[in-house]
């Protein structure tokens, strides 16, 4: 063999090293095949990577003249034939393939053929050409009718037993290949959808799938069973989706490629944007599943915890946290911390919602409603939770993602610390576009305007800086100022401080403040007798004296309904809407326990509070009952005194009930309506002449109050039964100096 015939090596490089002496004569090269191998290191040339690490023994010494040696092939005493062209296996890697002669041959990853280096193996005369093969999806299929789905369109259709013979399995026909060349066996093609055997007679049926429940639907792309189109024909046009889907877009190509949206847990990325004047289809995420809650074991976990479960099951924000944090373990300062980032969350929500559409440059419905949720308790931090630093902000509240999504860290880490960066250290005492009102009638300015401009539209300025309703806001606008209403906002939206009323059947006022104090808890007297202010944050069930029911939580303006109406021992009264039994404790405490109280409601679940709380503070004479909605089995007699709380707006208490703002609608101020004139009509059917009904409500709009109490006196006036006069009525502002409520003490006076 000599150098002509001998394999294309690369050529040397200028000023490599010369050939050693044993190396043998320029005509017979020694050991070339084996140098090729990497069984011996080819002169002036280092051993290839991947035989280092893939070879667990030395190389070999050789004999030139034994098996392996030049002009033998290895393994055997055949000489080699340099002159026939040599061909390698493709590169292959997983499980060993069987050889010809029975022994295993493996694949390593990253090792592609033995000696041959990246750039050797590349090259035109080593790299073999890869053999077409039937099923390659970038061939053409064959022309005549097949069975099922054929070629790289997953809707391209034909029906079994149309016109036309069997299908074609001659691989080198179909596949466009030589004849000659070795190609893959045939197998035989089966059908991807084929109906069921006892159904051949009848078409598939999808009941709620089409236009109608029942309609009976052929595959996607095909009118009928016994339609055959052409292989390689266009596709028509995919019929509309089930339910209403939005249908699925297709790139250019030879595969189709669904466009999706961001993956569940992550944040979508700069490929998921929406193009120009494209809408993004985002997933709904009102379908997705619930995502699993954390085992709260810091303040903002637990805040997290409830308002999720807030958001799922639209409970009462107070008794989804008293539920979630009789699980934990954390201490006091945790779950006021926890019960501050909640209330203010809830109440700031329009706020905090353009904050953050500041800060995402993308649609908020990509944005999963728990992301949602853990970027909203980082803002709140930054921007309105007084005391903890910006640092300490960002770094629990992007542990708090990591924990909840893994995903999601570094997405939170940039919202929070682009947050940091819109806002300054200026405090404002005047509205405007950049001020964020953050409460004692202060402002924090901004970087940017955030806002509507105060002076051009007060109202739209007040709802998005002060989070509330459009239509309540225009309303207070129109009727107290707006003036008045941005001193109710700024109040509604501060922790306001905790009223107790002390029970006078087991204690007195003076008493009980002592065992408070004793208690490192502060606290003043209030206006009324039994009143006490409490200046400190704290869950109430572990105050001194809550079981032994020395004391109830009650605001301060609603204390004075009790009082206004005066029940006297003996008496026998009537409480209608007593749920959840605060004001009818009251009556009862004024009573000196003496007499009788009935006290109505007209859900069960709800009435059984009022037993509860009358339970744990030793009276014993209120009697509980259901009734309809239109007083339906109340008992025929005739009461001394009526108390009708009825339902209302609770406009008066936004700032103790933080969802209670966004449940205001027009629409529903007239059904509350309706339902307060009915229930005044009713208690005023079981007052005796000469009894009194007081008219309460905690809400400020005259729709409720006033005119639903002139609308009733004018009523009984024309109608010439019995004859009722209002007595008194007073309206309590929000902060003036509590919350708000109205009420009207009306008597009967024939």
């Amino acid at each position: 063999m000599n150098a002509e015939n001998s394999p294309e090596l690369p050529p040397r490089a200028e000023g490599s090293s010369p050939q050693p002496e044993n190396s043998g004569t320029p005509e017979t090269p020694v050991n070339t095949f084996r140098q090729r191998r990497g069984e011996i290191r080819r002169p002036g040339r280092k051993k290839s990577i991947s035989r280092q690490k893939s070879s667990p023994n030395p190389p070999r010494p050789v004999d030139p003249a034994g098996p392996g040696g030049a002009g033998q092939a290895p393994g055997s005493n055949q000489p080699y034939n340099t002159n026939e062209p040599r061909s390698f296996p493709p590169r292959r890697s997983g499980p060993p393939t069987p050889r010809d002669d029975g022994r295993p041959r493996f694949s390593r990853p990253g090792f592609s053929r033995p000696g041959f280096s990246r750039q050797e193996e590349n090259r035109p005369g080593n790299r073999p050409e890869r053999r077409p093969y039937a099923s390659d999806r970038s061939q053409q299929p064959p022309a005549g009718p097949r069975i099922g789905r054929v070629g790289p369109n997953p809707f391209l259709w034909v029906a079994p037993g149309a016109e036309g013979s069997a299908p074609n399995t001659d691989v080198s026909a179909s596949a466009g290949a030589n004849p000659s060349e070795t190609t893959r066996p045939p197998r035989e093609q089966k059908p991807r959808f084929q109906r069921p055997s006892n159904q051949n007679s009848q078409p598939r049926s999808f009941p709620n799938a089409g236009a109608g429940a029942g309609e009976t639907r052929t595959p996607r792309g095909v009118t009928s069973w016994s339609e055959a189109r052409p292989a390689g024909s266009k596709p028509p046009r995919r019929p509309a989706a089930p339910n209403g889907e939005e249908p699925t877009r297709y790139h250019t190509g030879n595969s189709p490629r669904r466009e999706r949206p961001a993956p569940p847990g992550r944040p979508p990325h700069s490929h998921h944007a929406p193009e120009a004047g494209r809408a993004l289809h985002a997933p709904d995420i009102s379908v997705l599943p619930p995502m699993q809650l954390l085992a709260p074991r810091t303040a903002r976990e637990l805040a997290f915890n409830v308002l999720e479960a807030h958001h799922a099951g639209n409970k009462h924000i107070g008794e989804v946290f008293d539920q979630a944090v009789d699980r934990t373990t954390l201490s006091p300062s945790d779950r006021r911390l926890a019960y501050e980032l909640i209330c203010g969350i809830v109440r700031r929500q329009s706020t905090l919602q353009a904050l953050l559409m500041s800060l995402v440059h993308r649609q908020m419905e990509t944005l999963e409603r728990p992301l949602q949720t853990v970027l909203k308790i980082g803002l709140y931090q930054i921007f309105l939770c007084q005391g903890i630093p910006q640092h300490a902000a960002v770094h629990e509240t992007v542990d708090l993602a990591k924990r909840a999504n893994m995903r999601w860290g570094g997405f939170v880490n940039g919202v929070l610390r682009s947050a940091i960066q819109l806002m300054t250290e200026n405090i404002l005492t005047e509205p405007s576009s950049r001020a964020l009102p953050i409460g004692h009638h202060q402002y924090r300015e901004l970087t940017t305007d955030l806002f509507p401009s105060p002076t051009l539209t007060p109202g739209s300025y007040i709802a998005a800086a002060f989070s509330f309703p459009n239509d309540l806001v225009e309303r207070w606008v129109g009727q107290y100022g707006v003036e008045a209403t941005i001193r109710m906002a700024f109040w509604f939206n501060q922790v306001t401080e905790t009223a107790l009323r002390v029970n006078l059947l087991k204690t007195d006022r003076e008493t009980f403040r002592q065992k408070l104090f004793a208690a490192d808890f502060v606290a003043e007297a209030g206006d009324l007798p039994e009143t006490i202010r409490l200046l400190s944050t704290v869950r109430i069930s572990t105050l001194p004296g809550f079981q032994e029911g020395e004391f109830s939580v009650q605001d301060l303006s609603a204390q004075h309904a009790a009082r206004r109406l005066n029940p006297q021992p003996s008496e026998v009264v009537l409480d209608l809407c007593a749920a959840p039994g605060s004001k009818t404790c009251h009556m009862a405490e004024l009573m000196q326990n003496q007499g009788e109280i009935i006290a109505a409601d007209t859900h069960g679940g709800r009435i059984r509070q009022v037993y509860e709380n009358a339970e744990r503070l030793g009276l014993s004479i209120i009697r509980t009952i259901t009734i309809g909605p239109r007083g339906e089995n109340l008992p025929s007699m005739e009461f001394d005194k009526v108390l009708a709380d009825v339902p209302c707006s609770n406009t008066g208490v936004l700032g103790k009930r933080p969802e209670a703002r966004w449940k205001y609608s027009p629409a529903h101020l007239d059904e509350l309506r309706e339902m307060q004139a009915t229930i005044l009509r009713t208690a005023a059917g079981k007052v005796r002449i000469g009894g009194r009904i007081l008219y309460s409500t905690c809400s400020i709009e005259p729709l409720e109050n006033e005119e639903i109490v002139q609308q009733f006196l004018a009523a009984t006036t024309e109608a010439g039964g019995p004859r009722f006069r209002l007595v008194e009525e007073q309206k309590f502002m929000p902060g003036s100096p509590a919350d708000g409520a109205y009420q009207a003490l009306i008597e009967r006076v024939s």
